[in-house]
């Protein structure tokens, strides 16, 4: 499990990208013809060539093409059109058939191939591409880094697709010197920081975002994230209070986000009704929240009110079923004395690739209590504590992976314990 991500995940409850970064891609930048998705490459002889659409990021936007084109020009607009054919393989063939044809302008044809082997989910080939069209620009070119904003913004996310971060984090780097206001970088360099276990640097890259756009709703989502991690909950909690100005000016999926955040802090800060007050709110916002559902139908359960947990739990599962809401719903059919239901649920998820996972056996520990089965919740509550074990020493052997995983354990093996009691002091009993 990536850290930033899974911080952020988390906090704002979406769901994220392995990386959890994006890669924005440019358009071809070599073609003496300016060509759309539907223009035909065609040759006229000694005369201007005029796109149907004037949509070129390239040399010229309607660059005068010669009476006897060059092989070179030729393979280039045969590339361009074969990319936006979607033949991706062949663009790249015919980009580099036009390197070999000695064209006037190589560092853009770099360019371009680095765009199409993206395509390809080539990233090495990217890399390769975009380095050569960098070295080209400044060797032959002289062009200085503050030129070649849109090479290294390209690499550098390329570079992270691959998770290659600290040649990223260069890249990056190199950016934001070349424009101090350039945002997206430094959130970039803070999600890297984050997923390195750098949460000081990721929070001083987040706070140098806040200092140009105090309202930037994502860096503050994140930063409350990370002094979560830190330990720091009630500053945690005190920062998104403060910047409440920021989500109640923002629009409902940032409302939405923001009170969604405010209520894990409020859990973590054992504020259970705060916590609830700030869930509602996220629903209010945005009724397709399936982690509101889930914290909600927890929340009731925890409280006994098993048919509201019920109800919540159904929500969720109809906009998403992940794993902690599917264990969530089997405990509210145990709070509400449906064990029948829960049971069922609970052997429906033993068959599984989820039946090893935290709380599975808990839940089914909790509804077979309820029916009376003592041994059987016994067993369960045997069956839960040895995944615990295991999974605590998977976060004994990497920290850093596990960090995050370790507060759900931690929350587990509390439950459980309460669990344990109440069946052994006869709770349950009848």
């Amino acid at each position: 499990m990536k850290k930033a991500s899974g911080i952020v995940c988390f906090i704002l409850g979406i769901g994220c990208l392995t990386a959890g970064f994006l890669m924005k891609d440019k358009e071809p930048t070599t073609s003496f013809i300016d060509t759309t998705n539907t223009l035909q490459l065609s040759v006229v002889k000694g005369k201007k060539v005029y796109p149907k659409t004037n949509t070129s990021k390239g040399l010229a936007d309607n660059l005068y093409l010669p009476d006897y084109p060059t092989p070179a020009v030729i393979k280039i607009n045969e590339a361009k059109q074969a990319y936006f054919e979607e033949r991706y393989q062949d663009a790249c063939d015919l980009w580099r058939d036009a390197l070999n044809l000695n064209p006037n302008h190589p560092e853009g044809i770099w360019h371009d191939i680095g765009l199409c082997s993206k395509k390809l989910y080539a990233w090495d080939d990217a890399i390769e591409a975009y380095t050569k069209a960098i070295e080209v620009n400044k060797e032959r070119f002289h062009k200085k880094d503050a030129d070649l904003y849109d090479l290294y913004y390209s690499r550098a996310y390329t570079y992270l697709t691959k998770h290659a971060l600290e040649k990223a984090k260069a890249d990056f780097l190199k950016l934001t010197l070349i424009n101090p206001q350039d945002l997206s970088s430094y959130y970039q360099l803070a999600a890297i920081e984050g997923e390195q276990n750098n949460v000081e640097k990721a929070i001083f890259y987040l706070d140098t975002i806040l200092e140009q756009e105090p309202r930037h709703f994502s860096a503050i989502s994140e930063k409350s994230a990370y002094l979560v991690k830190l330990n720091k909950k009630q500053d945690a909690k005190k920062f998104l209070m403060e910047n409440k100005s920021a989500a109640d000016n923002g629009t409902h999926n940032q409302k939405s986000n923001f009170y969604y955040s405010l209520g894990v802090v409020s859990l973590l800060n054992n504020e259970e009704d705060a916590a609830l007050a700030a869930f509602k709110m996220a629903l209010l916002f945005n009724p397709w929240h399936p982690y509101a559902e889930s914290e909600l139908c927890n929340i009731y359960a925890n409280k006994g009110m098993g048919e509201e947990a019920i109800q919540h739990c159904k929500n969720g599962m109809n906009i998403f079923s992940y794993p902690k809401l599917e264990f969530r719903m089997c405990k509210a059919f145990a709070v509400a004395g449906q064990y029948d239901r829960g049971l069922q649920h609970c052997k429906a998820l033993t068959k599984t690739v989820w039946k090893d996972s935290i709380g599975v056996h808990t839940c089914c520990a909790m509804n077979k209590a309820v029916s009376g089965d003592i041994a059987g919740a016994l067993e369960e509550i045997e069956n839960e504590r040895k995944i615990i074990d295991t999974e605590t020493k998977k976060h004994e052997k990497d920290p850093d992976r596990y960090e995050f995983y370790i507060n759900e354990i931690e929350q587990d093996a509390k439950e459980l314990d309460k669990l344990e009691g109440d069946v052994k002091h006869g709770k349950y009993a009848r």
